[in-house]
């Protein structure tokens, strides 16, 4: 098999029809398991595995743009804590991500003079669809 060096480039990231590309400087969607009841022995020896459930969360580090009454600190904070749809294309040729997140108002602000960036992690709502390239 050839080595395949994937590289988040060229993408493209959407939060409500709304690309924030331009900002972004890493975006990644991270998964989690949980189990859900106990493992669980029966009389012959037998296990019962819990059943496990996948959490999503949408990560991303962006530059702040407070000056900016359309920019993503302003959609973050006119949206705290509703659902809301998102996209992302890591680069060119790679899939689709997509599915909808519950918005939560992001810092704003940090170091006078310096180049400020911000972080958020939204948990996913439900499943992440993947569309093929």
């Amino acid at each position: 098999m050839t080595i395949i060096d994937s590289r988040v480039r060229d993408g493209v990231l959407t939060l409500d029809g709304v690309s924030y590309a331009t900002q972004a400087t890493n975006v990644r969607i991270t998964p989690s398991h949980e189990e859900q009841g106990a493992r669980l022995e029966v009389l012959d020896g037998s296990e019962i595995m819990p059943a496990l459930r996948r959490r999503n969360t949408l990560a991303l580090e962006a530059i702040q743009d407070f000056d900016d009454a359309e920019g993503l600190i302003a959609f973050s904070w006119t949206t705290d804590t509703t659902e809301q749809p998102f996209s992302w294309t890591p680069g060119p040729s790679a899939p689709t991500y997509s599915g909808s997140v519950q918005v939560l108002a992001i810092e704003v602000g940090g170091q006078v003079g310096e180049r400020l960036t911000t972080t958020a992690e939204w948990e996913v709502v439900g499943d992440v669809t993947v569309t093929p390239a």
